[in-house]
C-alpha cells in the first residue's frame, strides 16, 4: 500500500472539542501553528474507499519539506545527545533537519 501526504486542519466536533478529520488515516505530525495545520497520510485514491476532500492539499516530498523547514527556520528543530540524555537538546542544522524530513516522509508513503 503507499500513502499520500496532506495538510489538514481539525475538524470541530458537536461538543465544540476540536478532533482529527474522520477519514485521516494517519497525521497529527508538525503543527504549524501559523496556519494551524498538520500533516497527515492516506492511503493513495486508488487504494481507498473513502471520500478525501478536495480543499485538502496533497504534498510532494519537496513542498513537504519547504513547509517543515519554513517552521525550522522559524523555530529551530531540536536534537538530543544520544550518548548522554541528560545534556540539554540542541539545534538541527539545516542539513539535519532536511534529511530528517526527507527519510520521515519516504517512510510514510511507502507504508
Amino acid at each position: 500500500m503507499a500513502n499520500e501526504c496532506i495538510e489538514y486542519k481539525l475538524h470541530r466536533n458537536a461538543e465544540g472539542r476540536m478532533t482529527a478529520p474522520t477519514w485521516m488515516s494517519d497525521g497529527g505530525y508538525y503543527m504549524d501553528n501559523s496556519t494551524k495545520t498538520l500533516i497527515g497520510f492516506v492511503p493513495v485514491e486508488g487504494e481507498r474507499d473513502w471520500y478525501v476532500p478536495d480543499t485538502v492539499s496533497m504534498l510532494t516530498e519537496q513542498e513537504f519539506v519547504t513547509r517543515c523547514m519554513a517552521m525550522h527556520s522559524a523555530s529551530p528543530f531540536m536534537k538530543m545527545n544520544d550518548e548522554d540524555p541528560s545534556v540539554e537538546p540542541e539545534a538541527m542544522t539545516d542539513a539535519e533537519a532536511e534529511t530528517m524530513m526527507r527519510e520521515f516522509y519516504q517512510a510514510k508513503v511507502a507504508e
